[in-house]
């Protein structure tokens, strides 16, 4: 399973979300923002729309676009 990790201000949550799914999951895989770019900048569209290609691309089967607000 390779999992997606697309918002970029998780510094604090992100690593207990990837400690628990690699231990449900052994073997998970995880691709970081900065291989898709910052969705929510200047960018926001282009990347949006390139969004579907590049998951197919990199093989994922889960994103995780945000946690709280």
């Amino acid at each position: 399973m390779r999992v997606v990790r697309l918002w970029f201000q998780a510094e604090e949550i992100f690593p207990l979300i990837r400690a628990s799914l690699s231990g449900r999951y052994p073997g998970i895989k995880f691709v970081e923002y900065p291989t898709f770019g910052n969705t929510h900048g200047p960018q926001e569209a282009e990347i949006i729309a390139t969004l579907p290609e590049k998951l197919r691309q990199y093989g994922c089967d889960a994103v995780i676009s945000g946690v709280g607000g």
